[in-house]
């Protein structure tokens, strides 16, 4: 007996403290539902989560409060104690938080100014203060535990305090961050990796020079390390949320603190084998060597999501959990900037002409933006679930990508059907590629080849110089079989390459639109696209904001561009219309005003405020090009220049550009940097002059 008692410790008290709580409120229907934490793991650099959490409403996974426990030989004042606590409870976007040392408990109560403050202390057993008088006193603070239910329960129950749903706390990202703390000891942990073992340095050379353009900044094993964490939580959260979908995702509960990171991918590989999702719980680069305290971390994630059962609340909930996973991947991972929904469906509603029938592809789908704008087109318009779901195709070379626009295609009532989602490289793809799927049903392996489809959307990535080096291969293949050896000059985008590797995967009369940067508009290279694009498409509409960039925290101001298909080059291309959309995107979020805005579009009616459209004939094209006005110019009316009686000006003037350092007489040398004195005598008095 005096040895149990002495071994009694934070973690024993942490477990039988939960199991009275759980006694106490399933004894009556208050706000407080449910308790739990007893898994939480102890490491070297502490419990991620509180000893101890509250749970209101399971249908809207509720967390309402952690308490963080201790043993009488640590002060309740104590800096420490108290400071993790407020750290776990920001992470969680909680507005209270409990200490307790046994004896004595104080409640701290966030107040208008986000301070977390005193409210409630209860010293009803100040009097013990040792670890083996609380195993002694059990019965005393068992009762003070009720003690403290009740209190909180009037006032959960009051609305005094709310807790939060976990799918708000998640979307803050609170809860990724505390995680996320952890990429510096994985990242050192990866080059360790790479030292050691030949293989993986390889691997990882090669993963970088062909994704680095995709990231923020950051050496190879800084950005690695987020992937890897980055992935480790996406295949948690997904496996809980399939969990109460399909019994054979109830092994993900197996997972427990002797699980090693080995043993949990060969789960997640059993997993998909059985419920398909493998571009989610797939093995990838580097995932195996994530350090001890990152992993506890992330088991504890796990224990997190199983005492929520997350996958047990409503569709609602389950679509805003799977949207903040797209949402937290991207704001802390890549670098990449993600295509704002709204500009997503304004693409879709234009490209996408029979929304029961038409096959779409996103072939460069990042966090599967555009991709889930098409689906969830489809199915607002009544479309089968199961023919939606087989219509809608999203490929990026990026594994990291890929997984994290699985998450935004994976629609909860469409959890039994397969995703058409792979990992390829868009270059790559022809109307014969055989691509292999899993049935999540039964299990099984399908292949289908890719076909044509009748609209290929996508937010063709900016690849900067220093990244063109991997796609010399590709570019060349396009030079010889599209553009018959005419190649672009060495400053063109990668993008501008796609089209026409696009062109084999469009159906007759198919609709491409991509959204580009604008650097086309006014470019030599960009010219020459022009004119290429006139062989293979009929340019129809060139879309551009004029309320501020699509993409704030970029500084590439991009176009929309819409075209046609054309079967025969000889086939005469019609008039472009210039748009410009006036309306903020922001202002933009309700479908109908989308739907409306891609109406307008299509028909060139200018009726409402929200957008500019001048329709500009190929005839009057050719002449603007000629005068160099071919690009931004269109935007506005500048029909009038056409008029005007022009000669070139180098039948009057000799041209020359610039003046090189040093052969103008009246270049004066650093005259930035030097004084006056320094400067030549003959020219002080012209300066002088100038001064105010």
């Amino acid at each position: 007996m005096s040895k149990s008692i002495a071994a009694y410790n934070e973690r024993s008290w942490a477990i039988d403290l939960i199991g009275h709580v759980k006694t106490i409120v399933s004894q009556n229907n208050r706000s407080i539902k449910d308790a739990g934490g007893e898994q939480t793991i102890r490491t070297d650099g502490g419990a991620l989560f509180p000893d101890v959490l509250l749970f209101g409403d399971r249908e809207t996974a509720r967390i309402l409060q952690g308490w963080e426990l201790k043993m009488p030989d640590t002060r309740i004042d104590d800096f420490e104690f108290r400071s993790n606590a407020e750290t776990k409870a920001r992470a969680l976007g909680l507005d209270s938080f409990l200490l307790w040392n046994v004896s004595n408990a104080i409640l701290y109560v966030r107040n208008t100014e986000g301070n977390y403050v005193v409210q409630r202390t209860w010293n009803d057993l100040a009097d013990i203060t040792t670890r083996t008088a609380v195993s002694t006193y059990r019965r005393r603070w068992e009762t003070l535990a009720a003690d403290i239910i009740s209190y909180l329960n009037d006032q959960f129950d009051r609305g005094d305090l709310e807790g939060r749903q976990f799918i708000e706390a998640y979307r803050s990202g609170g809860i990724t961050g505390l995680i996320m703390e952890n990429a510096g000891e994985t990242s050192e942990a990866i080059r360790r990796a790479a030292v050691r073992d030949a293989g993986f340095r390889n691997e990882l050379t090669v993963w970088w020079d062909r994704y680095s353009a995709e990231y923020g900044k950051g050496t190879k094993e800084q950005v690695l390390a987020q992937a890897v964490i980055s992935n480790w939580i996406g295949k948690f959260l997904f496996a809980h949320i399939l969990r109460e979908r399909d019994m054979r995702a109830q092994t993900i509960s197996s997972i427990n603190d002797e699980t090693t990171p080995s043993q949990a991918l060969a789960l997640f590989s059993q997993l998909s084998d059985a419920c398909n999702f493998w571009t989610i719980f797939s093995d990838s680069l580097g995932l195996s060597f994530i350090p001890a305290k990152a992993w506890d971390h992330l088991k504890q994630f796990n224990h997190l999501l199983s005492d929520l059962r997350i996958g047990s609340v409503d569709q609602a909930q389950l679509s805003g959990i799977l949207e903040a996973t797209v949402e937290v991947a991207t704001r802390k991972l890549r670098g990449q900037y993600p295509t704002p929904i709204e500009l997503a469906r304004l693409l879709v509603n234009i490209c996408m002409r029979d929304l029961e029938s038409d096959r779409i592809l996103d072939p460069c789908c990042g966090s599967g933006t555009i991709a889930r704008a098409a689906l969830e087109n489809k199915l607002a318009a009544g479309v089968n679930p199961e023919q939606a779901s087989a219509t809608v195709y999203a490929s990026d070379q990026d594994p990291q990508a890929v997984q994290i626009a699985t998450f935004a295609l994976a629609n909860p009532s469409l959890m039994h059907m397969p995703i058409r989602i792979f990992k390829q490289d868009a270059f790559s793809l022809t109307p014969t590629t055989n691509i292999d799927f899993r049935n999540p049903s039964t299990g099984t392996v399908f292949s289908e080849r890719l076909g044509t489809f009748q609209a290929i959307t996508s937010n063709l990535p900016f690849v900067a110089q220093a990244g063109r080096s991997q796609f010399g291969n590709a570019l060349d293949n396009v030079y010889s079989t599209m553009l018959a050896g005419r190649s672009f000059t060495g400053r063109a985008d990668v993008a501008a390459y796609l089209p026409f590797s696009l062109y084999p995967l469009l159906g007759g009369g198919g609709r491409l639109g991509i959204i580009i940067t604008n650097s086309w508009l006014g470019t030599d290279w960009g010219d020459d696209f022009y004119t290429e694009l006139a062989t293979y498409y009929d340019l129809k509409c060139v879309i551009t904001s004029g309320a501020g960039r699509w993409f704030r925290n970029s500084d590439v101001i991009t176009n929309i561009l819409i075209m046609d298909k054309k079967d025969d080059p000889a086939q005469p291309s019609g008039d472009i219309k210039f748009v410009v959309l006036t309306c903020p995107l922001e202002e933009m979020e309700d479908e109908e005003i989308v739907r409306l805005a891609a109406a307008q579009i299509e028909l060139g009616d200018t009726a409402s405020d929200t957008m500019t459209i001048r329709t500009v004939s190929q005839t009057n094209m050719t002449s603007f090009r000629t005068l160099g006005l071919g690009g931004n110019a269109q935007f506005v009316n500048c029909d009038w220049v056409l008029q005007l009686p022009l000669i070139s000006l180098n039948t009057v003037f000799e041209i020359r550009r610039g003046e090189r350092r040093g052969m103008n007489e009246f270049f004066i040398r650093k005259l930035v940097t030097i004084s006056k004195q320094n400067i030549y005598d003959r020219w002080l008095k012209v300066l002088q002059n100038l001064e105010p």
